[in-house]
């Protein structure tokens, strides 16, 4: 068995390990707000929320970007270059994923495939195979995105909490603002998950070309919102006081679906593209390795690659991350060290020393 051999089935190895790594981490976070809120329990959150994970990686793109943006230039690589440049981009991400996870902290799975990418290609090929013009695009799109989130979550926040004030459990105060806020919201998930999220899809083609490019997207999307709120308002008015009370957690429950949703048609292309690219060009040694930077993919490696990222998901790792971000947003001063057992000990251990000897030194003094 030569060494490309041993490359490509070695980076399928890698592939299983890191979508578990990923659905640990950055999966976890889909069903943080609806645990935190105390709607579903973790584990039933989880089972939910991983269905539609596996849906959106099935439903994904058929074709793959597997050099993200274009962080290098895979033509000026040879294969074997190419093939260890891919596996190395696994090693360090599973091994990192890992050890966040271990730890209870969250990060971007994006953010480490876009790094390490860049890494791999100046270590083993020089700054002549980058392509600094979209690293700085990337990178620069990574931190105004964090930005623009927290803005634009504060601002959607105070609009809504100034319709609702304190009345959240007053039928009236509901009946008043909660369809145009629950419209809004439907619209805006039902948008992004079908118009942009499955738009490889035939029927969601075809529905796009005839009904929403001739109207202009905004005219559509504000009759859908009106629509949507017309409807949540008659569901509301024909319904007791239990529909108004569980009108915003039935939301989180929505919100959370398309989170997932949308998170298993992205985050594939962070877990799985290496290791199918480097599969890739080992079965097709003779193509051009510039060829492997947009590849085919059967629909059922996207079923198990989700049903992968899934499993992650009810790991003991991903309720570290889990508790942490939880207990982050929420009002207790102590925090807490989400470690393993043994690194626990070890800090056990570090800590007994420093107070004895802290009371060596008092005695002395």
């Amino acid at each position: 068995m030569d060494l490309l051999t041993i490359l490509a089935f070695l980076g399928l190895g890698f592939l299983v390990w890191d979508c578990i790594e990923v659905g640990r981490n950055d999966a976890a976070n889909i069903v943080n707000a609806v645990f935190g809120a105390r709607i579903l329990r973790r584990r039933t959150a989880v089972g939910v929320a991983g269905v539609f994970v596996i849906l959106g990686a099935t439903l994904s793109t058929p074709v793959m970007e597997t050099a993200r943006q274009g962080i290098f230039e895979p033509a000026a690589m040879s294969l074997r270059v190419a093939l260890i440049a891919y596996i190395s981009v696994y090693l360090v991400d599973t091994v990192f994923l890992y050890t966040y996870s271990a730890f209870g902290m969250p990060v971007s799975t994006t953010a480490c495939l876009v790094f390490e990418l860049l890494g791999a290609s100046l270590g083993l090929a020089g700054t002549a195979v980058i392509r600094w013009e979209n690293v700085g695009k990337v990178v620069a799109a990574i931190f105004v995105s964090i930005v623009m989130a927290g803005i634009g979550g504060f601002l959607i926040q105070r609009v809504f909490r100034a319709a609702i004030r304190d009345r959240i459990e007053d039928r009236e105060t509901i009946l008043l603002h909660g369809p145009w806020i629950c419209g809004l919201m439907i619209t805006w998930l039902g948008w992004f998950m079908i118009i942009k999220g499955m738009g490889s899809i035939a029927w969601v083609r075809w529905f796009r070309e005839s009904y929403i490019d001739p109207y202009t997207p905004i005219l559509v999307f504000l009759v859908a919102w009106g629509a949507s709120t017309l409807l949540v308002h008659l569901i509301l008015s024909f319904s007791g006081p239990a529909a108004t009370g569980n009108l915003f957690p039935t939301m989180a429950l929505v919100g959370m679906l398309c989170l997932a949703f949308a998170f298993g048609q992205n985050d594939l292309a962070n877990c799985a593209s290496p290791g199918l690219s480097a599969f890739w060009l080992w079965q097709h040694r003779a193509e051009s390795v510039a060829a492997a930077t947009k590849i085919p993919i059967p629909v059922w490696v996207l079923f198990v690659a989700g049903a992968l990222m899934v499993v992650g998901m009810f790991t003991e790792n991903a309720q570290r991350v889990t508790r942490a971000q939880v207990n982050t947003g929420s009002q207790f001063d102590r925090v807490a060290l989400y470690a393993p057992n043994w690194c626990r000990a070890l800090a056990r251990v570090f800590c007994g020393w420093y107070r004895l000897e802290k009371s060596w030194h008092r005695r002395r003094g």
